[in-house]
């Protein structure tokens, strides 16, 4: 619905992460680095994003709460050549509750 109100449950963590520094991704692998992020827990919703270029325009990322105080960082190379990611700082946020309701 376009006009409906929606809110949010709980609070957020955000985190911003110095450099990160991701190996050689080889074709159609993934590398993930574990970052601590106090008060976070596991299977909550974490957000990630890079603040500079990673280097090629084709690697995609996520990132998840690994467990409580812990979330990663995952670079995923979906081409058929290996590509070694630029080192770059990331940030984020760790969503903490139950979601959002209406």
């Amino acid at each position: 619905m376009p006009n409906e109100y929606y809110e949010r449950l709980g609070d957020s963590v955000p985190f911003t992460v110095f450099t990160l520094v991701f190996p050689e991704i080889l074709a159609g692998t993934s590398a993930e680095i574990e970052i601590e992020v106090p008060g976070s827990e596991a299977g909550v919703a974490v957000y990630a994003s890079p603040q500079g270029d990673l280097g090629n325009v084709s690697l995609l990322w996520c990132a998840r709460a690994t467990r409580d105080g812990f979330a990663a960082i995952r670079v995923c190379n979906p081409t058929a050549a290996p590509i070694t990611p630029t080192a770059t700082n990331w940030r984020g946020v760790v969503t903490l509750g139950q979601g959002w309701r209406r």
